[in-house]
């Protein structure tokens, strides 16, 4: 079944070199969506297959023996897998229709998004499954960056230059924060692997920081209050395509980035748990409500 996953992944990546290759743009751009969605619903009858298995696990890539430690296929990376390729398909499919307006005057613009998109999608899908620190990191890093280019699309426009710089700023604030966050789970473990990162109470100012760290880096990401303030920048500025992605899978990345934090730091005190749950309320609500109070939408 590893197969039906690294084909998925190539299609994806293949949708990059037909964005650059494939002449005329009109037909690179149907090329693109087809084999995009594709990759990506084989991608998501990976997941399914591997979440019916479950409690069951098995190596990821069989046939690449040296890169078990580096990736696995957990319930929880499993499932947001499947989250991450089933908002993309719908995503991926209205993009034909939403870029084809753009490519009369802007397509060299396109096909320059068309490849941050793919790179995105699976940058994304990779990082779900990774379970190494450094390879988190650097897919991370990369989802970030790839988010950041797609929102400049329209980069002669004063507000997309303003609200891409504060998204760019602000989610390599949290890359920051997450750097110390593992650099003191391996100080902790004397390991890179998820699998070897567990930090109990016991270990006193280091369990707080590692929690607080881990909590507060990953909730700029899922845009928790107070730490949400990018998102009226760069969701308005996005085209419509990567603000569906941004807000149906990117701010997802930060809630299971947290649940992995959680999953480090167990058993955590009841009042962490207590903190959580009422931060996550007071986003809930007061999102709504300033949703509700607004008229310009």
């Amino acid at each position: 079944m590893d197969i039906v996953f690294i084909i998925g992944c190539s299609l994806v990546l293949a949708g990059a070199a037909i964005a650059v290759v494939v002449r005329p743009a009109r037909l690179a751009l149907s090329l693109y969506v087809g084999a995009v969605a594709l990759g990506l619903a084989m991608n998501a009858v990976f997941a399914i297959e591997r979440l019916l298995q479950l409690p069951s696990t098995f190596p990821l890539f069989p046939a690449v023996p040296w890169s078990d430690p580096f990736f696995r296929a957990d319930g929880l990376a499993l499932y947001f897998l499947l989250v991450v390729t089933t908002v993309a398909i719908p995503a991926v499919i209205v993009a034909y229709s939403y870029l084809d307006h753009y490519l009369a005057k802007r397509e060299a613009a396109v096909r320059a998004f068309l490849v941050t998109f793919s790179v995105l999608l699976l940058s994304t899908q990779l990082l779900m499954l990774a379970a190494q620190a450094i390879v988190f990191l650097v897919f991370w890093e990369v989802m970030t960056l790839c988010a950041y280019l797609g929102l400049l699309l329209e980069k002669e426009k004063e507000e997309v230059q303003r609200g891409s710089l504060i998204y760019f700023a602000t989610t390599h604030m949290a890359t920051f924060i997450l750097y110390i966050f593992f650099f003191l789970l391996h100080n902790s473990s004397g390991s890179w692997f998820f699998t070897d990162f567990h930090i109990t109470v016991q270990a006193g100012a280091v369990f707080y920081a590692v929690c607080g760290l881990g909590f507060i880096g990953f909730a700029i990401k899922a845009g928790f209050m107070p730490f949400h303030f990018w998102l009226p920048w760069a969701h308005p500025i996005a085209p419509t395509v990567l603000s569906a992605f941004l807000s149906g899978v990117i701010i997802k990345t930060g809630i299971y980035g947290i649940l992995r934090v959680i999953e480090f730091c167990s058993p955590m005190p009841a009042w962490i748990g207590i903190v959580i749950m009422a931060i996550s309320m007071f986003s809930a609500l007061f999102g709504v409500w300033y949703a509700l109070a607004q008229h310009d939408i």
